[in-house]
């Protein structure tokens, strides 16, 4: 389903175009994993203060 919407999304663009896309949305996808570890990195650092702070 994924590969066939991209396929009518770049079935009248020139190799350049599509190219620009494609690294368009790998950036965009490299930004998403990015904030997602940042955002588990700050969760466990808050979890593991709160321990320490008990012990």
């Amino acid at each position: 389903m994924i590969i066939h919407r991209m396929t009518m999304l770049t079935e009248n663009d020139s190799s350049e175009h599509l190219l620009a896309k494609i690294i368009s949305i790998h950036n965009l996808y490299i930004k998403i994993i990015d904030i997602k570890n940042s955002f588990t990195l700050h969760l466990f650092t808050l979890k593991f203060n709160h321990y320490e702070s008990k012990a």
